[in-house]
């Protein structure tokens, strides 16, 4: 009796040490994944703003912050950072976005 318990409590032991270390491992794989995907969904709204404006006005804005004024933007600047890079009024931008402590 004394064997089984003892290999019950070892297969229990085995499987809370494994799931410790399953957690370890994929937790901050998740979490890239989850900060990835803000930045990239960050980047996409800049992006449909700006195209939005040319559609409306005829030519991509100069800043951000228009963006933001006149076409009801917002961007978490606590979280991200946002680059945004106009080479003519008639061209995408450029937009890149960081997350803040990993640039």
């Amino acid at each position: 009796m004394n064997r089984k318990v003892s290999f019950r409590l070892f297969a229990v032991g085995l499987i809370l040490v494994l799931a410790v270390i399953f957690t370890a491992v994929c937790v901050p794989v998740f979490q890239e994944d989850i900060r990835e995907t803000g930045r990239a969904a960050v980047r996409e709204a800049v992006l449909r703003s700006a195209v939005e404006c040319y559609t409306l006005e005829g030519a991509y804005p100069e800043s951000l912050e228009y963006l933001e004024k006149h076409y009801g933007l917002t961007v978490n600047k606590k979280e991200y950072i946002v680059t945004y890079e106009v080479f003519a009024d008639n061209q995408l931008p450029t937009v890149q976005v960081l997350v803040r402590g990993e640039e």
